[in-house]
């Protein structure tokens, strides 16, 4: 009975979409899971400095949005498929460089770091910037909060399955070497090691059937004029809101080493746990929709992750920042599918890889601002006050979603 509901639950999504759900499980699964874990300790041991560190999370958050718009007009040149196809390309090379920074002259160390975490970064925005109108192309307005909530969920659990895998790995190697955790060996073969499995991304992308049909259907119908208000006022939402979610991403991790002195595989298991949370809760979209709407879903799961930071703030302790991350990281997965949906239904679909483009360089930007700053705030004033100044912007971003999700410019004017 339950494998005859499962397969009934899997049955009106679309083969287009579970291959792209493959490949974006793959690619979180290294750039949020074993990165976010290997690479975080990694390149904390070659002894660069906080400061450096927040730099180069910065620098990925530069290559992103760099990488967003363009990638949002690449579509129009080289059709989804092709696009996406590059940005793995691209992301693969991102991946596979950093572990070797070792073996240039330590001069060049940082410049070397830099440039592949924007390769990484860069890539990654040119697949999700495409996947997604992807998605919604092969779509209808009756299986899409579904799709969509599948597709969070499928990323959310590539970045489960990498948090595990980036904390466990590095404890084998050394073991295995009989060396020690504070050196950067056993993360270097991690690193390079789980690099590889973007080939398996890359297959599951051109697997992908090329939305020919469709394209081509946007070409021959009229183009509505970009709704630039309401699209700039999303932007400035997403500015803002996601404060908590980029401060977590970005030094949640190294507060946990660095503060708590938790070990690599604790580290791993505890970001694990967290995205159990976020790969269920996707699912339930469809059913929380029906009771909220998409702007009472965006304002609630922001000020959700805002308030996740406040016990952050006063006590150091591993369980708090545990369940601190773990609630940002469920409602970050409510947050991502909705404001997909909300901000793609607002524009005509020849218009949508550029306003996903846009919602990606909002992004990019709230990470990059905070990552940058970040690492200074932390060697100034501490952890604790980092949590506090991005739960503050992440409820400035509710408030301005509030005063402005009743006008009429903010409601879906394109559902199909």
């Amino acid at each position: 009975m339950h494998r005859i509901t499962a397969l009934r639950y899997w049955s009106d999504v679309s083969p287009n979409a579970l291959r792209l759900m493959i490949a974006v499980m793959i690619l979180s699964a290294l750039m949020m899971g074993v990165s976010g874990v290997s690479r975080v300790l990694f390149i904390l041991r070659l002894g660069l400095g906080t400061e450096f560190f927040g730099i180069y999370n910065a620098f990925g958050a530069i290559g992103y949005m760099g990488m967003a718009l363009p990638a949002g007009m690449l579509s129009s040149r080289l059709g989804l498929k092709k696009s996406m196809l590059l940005g793995v390309s691209v992301a693969m090379l991102g991946f596979m460089l950093p572990p070797l920074v070792e073996y240039m002259p330590r001069a060049w160390w940082a410049f070397y770091l830099l440039s592949t975490q924007l390769l990484s970064a860069g890539g990654f925005a040119i697949f999700s910037v495409n996947a997604s109108p992807a998605i919604m192309a092969t779509t209808g307005p009756e299986n899409r909060s579904k799709t969509y909530g599948m597709y969070s969920s499928s990323r959310n659990l590539g970045t489960l399955v990498g948090m595990l895998v980036g904390g466990v790995l590095p404890t084998m190697i050394a073991t295995h070497l009989d060396v020690s955790l504070d050196t950067t060996e056993p993360y270097r073969i991690a690193l390079l090691g789980t690099s590889f499995c973007t080939a398996f991304s890359l297959w599951a992308v051109m697997r992908f059937r090329d939305v020919k049909e469709v394209q081509a259907k946007q070409t021959r119908a009229p183009r509505d004029v970009f709704p630039i208000l309401p699209m700039s006022l999303i932007v400035v939402f997403v500015i803002f809101s996601q404060g908590a979610v980029a401060v977590c991403h970005s030094f949640c991790n190294a507060y946990m080493d660095e503060e708590l002195r938790l070990s690599p595989q604790f580290i791993g298991n505890l970001g694990a746990l967290g995205q159990l949370f976020a790969v269920l809760i996707p699912i339930t979209v469809p059913h929380l929709r029906k009771s909220l709407d998409n702007g009472k879903l965006l304002i609630l799961s922001s000020v959700g992750s805002a308030l996740m930071l406040v016990p952050m703030f006063f006590m150091e302790h591993w369980l708090v920042a545990g369940l601190g991350r773990m609630g940002i990281m469920a409602t970050a997965a409510v947050w991502m599918p909705v404001i997909q949906m909300y901000q793609m239904e607002m524009v005509h679909q020849s218009w949508r890889p550029v306003a996903f483009a846009l919602l990606s360089m909002a992004l990019g930007l709230n990470y990059g601002i905070l990552s940058f700053f970040g690492g200074y705030v932390i060697a100034s004033w501490g952890y604790p006050v980092l949590f506090m100044i991005s739960c503050a912007i992440t409820l400035v971003g509710s408030l301005i979603l509030l005063l402005v999700m009743r006008r009429p410019i903010m409601r879906p004017q394109y559902a199909n």
